[in-house]
């Protein structure tokens, strides 16, 4: 994890490896997002379904990539706001009702 003097940057290792950069106050919100990921899929799930990676950006709009919008779901899983399903129909990430 870098950061820069002086500069709103920072990059980050995400747990798969892949490093982004961001902006510092996207770091301070990242157990928020992570929650709201958590009530996102928790919606989903109410109607059947958990929630993907392509859901969650097309929900978010043009803020989100595939490959980010993933990585936030592995991390809210590792953070324990999120268990995942990797099936035939794809992988979906269901709230953890045991947390």
């Amino acid at each position: 994890m870098h950061e820069l003097k002086d500069c709103a940057l920072r990059q980050r290792t995400m747990s798969s490896g892949a490093v982004i950069v961001e902006h510092c106050s996207v770091h301070a919100q990242a157990r928020q997002r992570q929650r709201q990921l958590a009530e996102f899929a928790g919606a989903k799930e109410r109607r059947g379904m958990g929630v993907s990676a392509d859901e969650v950006c097309k929900a978010r709009g043009e803020r989100s990539s595939f490959v980010l919008a993933l990585e936030e779901l592995k991390e809210a899983e590792l953070k324990g706001f999120l268990l995942r399903d990797d099936s035939l129909q794809g992988l979906r990430f269901y709230p953890n009702v045991w947390a």
